[in-house]
């Protein structure tokens, strides 16, 4: 054990070294920038077309498979640390994630809100969270688009778009092993991957991941033996789990293409992967701040012994008691528990027909979550709940694409969807006076949740678009477009069970009975939408663009898909409207000095309509979805890639944003919030003005700056450094703007060394992440049950020093 922790101050030594530099260096551009010293350019389809970075008349970030393994990278969660502005958080709940772009986002705590963000994984749009939690590896490329992005990518994507693309079969047998432990954590990985032509016609291409840590949180409840707050349920603490996140990860993919012809192609993905989180839904969750004169957080009115007050890497969660978990559905044992099955299919066929371009894209997505968490975060565990999804879709999409030799050209598609989402959530509330606190068994099935919720919504979507291109000039580009939408969602909310042994007082929080088993809700919401879009683009020399650009995005309405449904309730309070967003950027990009520099800047301007917002509903103590504001976000981005020398590039990366609600008069107030700190009562809701305010995850100012730095040491070796350290103005984290409820500021530091052979197959390399360690929030939020003034949330992941070796082949 000595001689770990002083090999671990070793390599954290060495790091910090090599930070130290980059503290020097005053000059450095984004990562997404493109390398100048490279020979390839760097492509991407932001208009489902193939184009150079440089010449696409679009804001977009583009992320290669070297800064992914650098970072160690591999999730959307920590993909989205190498874009600015961009924020990617998974959730214990609702649709399993949060993705927010420049301040647009939607949370992840009801399952019937889609992402303001569309993840589009080969080819398949997907708008649910819980794919944040699946494994990202073998990636080709990957590009970040900003701003609305209906006309290419359809629904859902009023603030931007996160594609992945996986590597395929190369024209000759490759491939590559790479192995890695990274200590703060205890994680460790192996992924490998190889393809090649098995005929002159067929190609395949295999990979493969694992991954499995302990996880940099650690759990420090105890067992409970006088429960103050349950004297008839003892808690266990944190029994085997000690820390968090515990999980194993594999996954695995299959691509196989077929090559006949000069016009004909098809190209097949199969992926699976399958997460064991052995932390819970929870298992993250920790107080971030206390009541004013308070050591530890409360619940119900006494204080957690096992918590503290601050972000870091400590958290006390107890297990269900025994008791409980012996009769509850879905719950198989006392431990939390997550596991996350998802597979993705997608068949591509690309046919040319003359000087016309076929594609056709059939996408098929299935998540299967199950899981279990202390959705009071506390040692007394108030709330122990299972919730879960099934989640189908199944998508067509053709897209036609003329290339005349004339000035004007078309650009054709239409896209289908039809997805079902099957929800459950199974809870028992405190309500009752000691020492009955929680609700008795069942007396007919002797279950002991309080309800266990069932909800199905299924929806349709027709979405067909056209855009005409006018080369008025060689280098004169106008091109405009419209998408119509057509989406129909049907719903069905209700519960399966509801405890009939609730003792006096034991009723749902809001007094009323629960909902009555099996006396489903049901709605219908349809919708239908136009969103254009024109573009200008310049380009005034060979490596220079100039854009203009008008866009706009769109959103459906549906339902909310609650956890509390009460007797009585009608399926308008659930139902909300659609959302949608328009405004226009100017883009400047270029290669100067002999290639030797990039220039990448744009300016933008949108704004967003009847904006869905998430909301606590207090008589049911659940969140449902309002359409609850305007909002408006603006700002300028800059990026430069230099390559001062042969060996040494420097980057740079500034975005500035101005994001905030331009009218959102009825913001949901804050715990403890009083009349003259702004909180009014307008009939039996309380509400606060935010007209004017920030929106959350919207920090003012971020900025990064890098360099690497690559020399031969030998005839066959090699080394590079690189260093980095990125900056942020911090945010607030919830719509409730309480005080504590902020990120302040911060830096953080991040370096490698790797010794590689230039030209060979061998690499090590030594990464460090957040050298620092920033503990940084993610989320925060009211804690259930707590004191005015305590606050739970999740810290992004801290410190991170990884040793990999990579064997390509």
């Amino acid at each position: 054990m000595l001689n770990r922790v002083r090999g671990i101050a070793l390599l954290q030594a060495a790091l910090l070294a090599s930070a130290s530099f980059v503290a020097s260096v005053e000059w450095a551009p984004a990562v997404q920038a493109a390398e100048p010293s490279s020979d390839e350019e760097v492509v991407v389809t932001a208009r489902k077309r193939e184009e150079r970075l440089l010449a696409v008349p679009a804001a977009v970030s583009a992320v290669t498979p070297a800064q992914l393994s650098k970072a160690n990278a591999t999730d959307l969660s920590s993909i989205s640390k190498l874009v600015p502005q961009l924020q990617i958080q998974s959730g214990p709940s609702g649709n399993g994630g949060s993705l927010v772009m420049r301040g647009i986002g939607s949370a992840a705590n009801d399952a019937g809100l889609e992402s303001e963000v569309l993840i589009n994984v080969d080819g398949i749009p997907s708008s649910r969270g819980w794919i944040t939690q699946s494994s990202f590896f073998d990636v080709k490329s990957g590009q970040v688009l900003k701003g609305p992005q209906a006309l290419f990518f359809g629904k859902n994507s009023p603030a931007g778009v996160v594609a992945i693309d996986s590597a395929g079969p190369t024209a000759e047998w490759e491939g590559f092993a790479r192995t890695g432990y990274e200590f703060v954590a205890d994680e460790r990985f192996v992924e490998a991957a190889i393809g090649g032509p098995l005929t002159s016609e067929i190609g395949a291409r295999f990979a493969f991941r694992y991954a499995g840590m302990e996880g940099w949180l650690e759990n420090r409840a105890q067992p409970i033996t006088a429960n103050p707050l349950s004297p008839l349920y003892p808690t266990p603490g944190a029994t085997t789990n000690k820390r968090a996140p515990n999980q194993d990860s594999i996954a695995a993919r299959l691509t196989l293409t077929w090559d006949p012809s000069s016009d004909f192609s098809a190209e097949l993905k199969l992926q699976y992967s399958y997460l064991d989180n052995k932390s819970g839904l929870t298992g993250q969750s920790q107080a971030v701040n206390c009541a004013p004169g308070n050591a530890h957080p409360s619940t119900l009115g006494v204080q957690d012994p096992y918590m503290d007050c601050v972000a870091d890497k400590y958290t006390a969660l107890s297990a269900v008691p025994l008791a409980l978990a012996s009769n509850w559905d879905k719950m198989d044992s006392l431990d939390p528990f997550l596991t996350n099955s998802a597979t993705l299919i997608s068949l591509k066929f690309d046919y040319k027909v003359g000087p016309i371009n076929i594609t056709s894209v059939t996408g098929f997505s299935d998540y299967d979550v199950n899981g279990s968490g202390n959705f009071d975060s506390s040692s007394f565990i108030q709330i122990p709940s299972t919730v879960g999804e099934k989640f189908t879709s199944y998508s067509q999409e053709i897209r036609a694409e003329s290339n005349f030799d004339g000035p004007v050209n078309a650009f054709v598609g239409v896209y289908f969807e039809r997805q079902e989402i099957n929800d459950w959530n199974i809870a028992r509330i405190p309500t009752s006076a000691l020492p009955t606190r929680w609700i008795v068994p069942d007396p007919v099935t002797g279950k002991n949740e309080q309800y266990y919720s069932d909800n199905t919504q299924i929806s349709n979507t027709f979405s067909p678009f056209i855009q005409l291109s006018w080369n008025i000039m060689d280098n004169l580009e106008l091109a405009g477009g419209v998408r119509y939408t057509q989406e129909e969602k049907n719903a069905k909310l209700g519960n399966r069970f509801t405890n009939q042994g609730i003792p006096p007082g034991g009723t749902a929080p809001s007094g009323a009975a629960y909902r009555a088993a099996g006396n489903y809700l049901y709605g219908t919401f349809n919708d239908t939408k136009l969103s254009p879009e024109v573009t200008l683009t310049w380009h005034p020399t060979e490596d220079s663009t100039l854009y203009a650009a008008y866009r706009s995005g769109y959103k459906s309405g549906g339902f909310s898909i609650t956890g509390v449904l009460v007797a009585g309730g009608t399926i308008d309070p659930l139902t909300y409207g659609s959302e949608s967003s328009s405004g226009y950027d100017i883009g400047y990009k270029a290669k100067l000095l002999d290639g030797r520099l990039l220039l990448d800047l744009v300016a933008y301007r949108y704004d967003y309509e009847d904006l869905q917002r998430s909301i606590l509903d207090i008589p049911t103590t659940t969140f449902i979805i309002r359409n609850a504001a305007g909002a408006r976000v603006q700002g300028v981005e800059a990026s430069v890639a230099f390559e001062a020398t042969p060996e040494l590039t420097l980057r740079l990366n500034a975005a500035y944003n101005s994001a905030e609600y331009t009218s959102y008069p009825n913001a949901p107030c804050y715990a403890g919030q009083t009349a003259a700190q702004g909180c009014v009562t307008f009939g039996t809701t309380r509400a606060q003005n935010l007209t004017g305010a920030v929106l959350p995850f919207a920090p003012e100012l971020v900025a990064t700056a890098s360099f690497n730095y690559e020399t031969p040491v030998s005839t066959r070796w090699s080394i590079g450094i690189d260093g980095s350290v990125d900056y942020n103005t911090g945010y607030v984290t919830a719509d409730t703007h309480h005080p504590f409820e902020k990120q302040g500021s911060f830096y953080r530091l991040h370096a490698g060394v790797r010794l590689f052979e230039p030209d060979g197959h061998l690499s090590f390399e030594l990464i460090g992440r957040n050298l620092t360690n920033e503990y940084i929030l993610a989320s925060a939020s009211a804690k259930v049950f707590g004191s005015p003034g305590d606050l739970t949330g999740a810290i992004e992941r801290p410190r991170q020093i990884l040793l990999q070796v990579s064997y390509r082949y």
